[in-house]
């Protein structure tokens, strides 16, 4: 007899395994009744799942009279980790006790791991006797799988082009015809344009779904998937996507285009349009109450949302109806245009036969104008051919066609290049106005050489005269000063003396001149030549 224990389930071969399982599918809402809210867990062997390292670990050894001694493995804690704890588990009275440890687990230096020991007190030991050991930990209510049961992925999604740009989509059951499970099948069916976020779902019991042409952009890639579910359960996987080209529309128009109803009163329609065909041609709803009344716009406050990727705009707008049965609603197309004021876009015909001539040293340029219906003013761009940044932009008083340039504003000797527009003259209120005339041809011509006045004569005449200064300064002072050396050169003096000059080796100053005379006395000499050819030296002080 099966009954509902309070304590784990000792299972020892795989005989009560299958028959266990075979009571819980066969009594599984008397298990329901029977889980109390605590957490109870079948034992089992380990060899029969995945090999666990800290069991595989696990030796238990006994003295075979009073006690029964185990030792494991384990990784270090953390400090979120509570200890392993080992228990005994006595089948007979259906209860688990506790393994008490001893001593401290010790670190192993060979894998880095601890090793932890225990010791349980028993009187149980014969030759038909085991004892059966689990690590305690939490135990999660069990899990109904008959909810989340589902079916295989569909295959050989395929897609193939029908009539008027439609397309047809097709795949098979994942199991053979002859299965139980064909026939009660349904299927999902999520199609988009390619690099959109949003699916069409759609669900279908065949085994094909057609996609209308009204339903798809022309010229745009297409994708779709599909996937199962039984009669109950969980959908299959989503089989591998399928692609497709839609065809070019000829005549460009809007797609997705369909309404619904928000209430017995209010509809709302939206379609979408590519960007390219916006840009001229904008749709608009035209509404009908009746077949014999003449249409009429529905809304004025259509909203269009521009999609961050992809070509296309969509568009809603929502309208109030009397009679949803007599409803026609229509999407007309109207060109994009837009209106231009003729007296305020007014530009005039470039001026003609533009010449420059020379006159009192200025340059007068002269234009004849255009053939308007309006009044104009002009202006003048002229600027050096060879500094470009010289340039200067003048404009003419109204009705004058000539202007003259001053010749002292120019360089001398320098190329200019002139040109000419035509402006409609500016005014108040509803007046003409419009962007000036295209610029004339360039009229090019070359200011005269420049002529030396009065200052500029002075200028030059005073730098040559200042010129001719240095350079005969600098020729005659080294001159002179030869010359000045060759005269004291020339001047006889008694330091020359050949006699004066035996003296002074003879007799030095200190002894001809005492230091008190020769500081404060001036001493005259004068030398006499004799007959006989010798020179006396006569000196006196005074």
């Amino acid at each position: 007899m099966f009954f509902c224990s309070r304590g784990p389930v000792l299972l020892r071969s795989p005989g009560d395994m299958l028959l266990f399982w075979v009571s819980c599918g066969s009594l599984l809402p008397l298990l329901v009744l029977c889980y109390n809210g605590q957490e109870r867990c079948a034992i089992q062997d380990n060899k029969q799942h995945h090999v666990s390292p800290v069991l595989e670990s696990l030796r238990c050894y006994n003295d075979y009279s009073s006690y029964v001694r185990c030792s494991w493995e384990e990784s270090p804690h953390t400090s979120s980790q509570a200890p392993l704890a080992l228990y005994y588990w006595d089948s007979p009275e259906n209860r688990e006790s506790l393994c008490k440890p001893y001593g401290q687990p010790a670190l192993n230096p060979n894998n880095i791991k601890l090793t932890a020991q225990c010791e349980y007190n028993t009187h149980d030991f014969g030759i038909n006797i085991n004892h059966v050991f689990f690590f305690k930990t939490s135990c999660p209510p069990a899990l109904v799988l008959s909810k989340n049961v589902r079916v295989r992925t569909p295959v050989h999604l395929s897609q193939q082009p029908v009539e008027r740009g439609g397309c047809l989509l097709s795949w098979e059951s994942p199991y053979p015809p002859s299965s139980l499970l064909t026939p009660t099948l349904n299927y999902q069916v999520n199609y988009r344009r390619s690099n959109q976020d949003d699916w069409t779902a759609v669900e279908v019991q065949d085994t094909q779904l057609s996609v209308k042409a009204e339903a798809q952009v022309p010229g745009f890639q297409y994708e779709a998937k599909v996937r199962a579910r039984w009669k109950t359960g969980l959908w299959s996987e989503w089989s591998p996507l399928v692609t497709w080209l839609t065809e070019e529309d000829p005549v460009p128009g809007p797609s997705n285009a369909q309404c619904v109803l928000d209430n017995e009163t209010a509809v709302t329609c939206s379609w979408e349009v590519k960007r390219d065909v916006a840009q001229f041609l904008t749709f608009h709803l035209s509404c009908k109450h009746n077949h014999t009344a003449p249409a009429q716009k529905c809304c004025d406050n259509t909203m269009v949302s521009a999609p961050s990727r992809g070509p296309m705009l969509k568009y809603n707008c929502s309208f109030h109806v009397q009679d949803l049965e007599q409803l026609e609603v229509e999407l007309v197309p109207t060109h994009n245009s837009k209106t231009f004021k003729t007296h305020k876009n007014i530009r005039p015909n470039r001026p003609l036969e533009v010449q420059i001539e020379e006159r009192d040293g200025n340059w007068i340029l002269k234009w004849n104008p255009p053939k308007p219906n309006v009044e104009l003013t002009y202006q003048v761009h002229y600027w050096s051919n060879k500094t470009q940044e010289d340039t200067t932009l003048l404009t003419v008083s109204q009705g004058s066609r000539s202007l003259s340039i001053l010749g002292g504003s120019l360089r001398p000797s320098e190329c200019y290049l002139v040109k000419v527009r035509a402006l409609v003259v500016p005014g108040q209120g509803d007046t003409y106005d419009g962007p000036p005339s295209e610029w004339t041809d360039p009229v090019e011509w070359t200011t005269q050489p420049a002529s030396w006045s009065i200052t500029t004569f002075l200028y030059v005449f005073i730098s040559i005269l200042v010129a001719i200064v240095f350079l005969a300064l600098y020729i005659t002072i080294p001159a002179c000063h030869r010359r000045v050396i060759l005269w004291e050169v020339s001047v006889p003096s008694p330091l020359k003396s050949k006699v004066l000059g035996e003296v002074i080796k003879k007799s030095p100053d200190r002894l001809l001149f005492p230091e008190s005379e020769r500081s404060e006395k001036t001493y005259i000499c004068r030398v006499q030549t004799l007959e006989s050819g010798e020179d006396i030296s006569l000196c006196s002080s005074w």
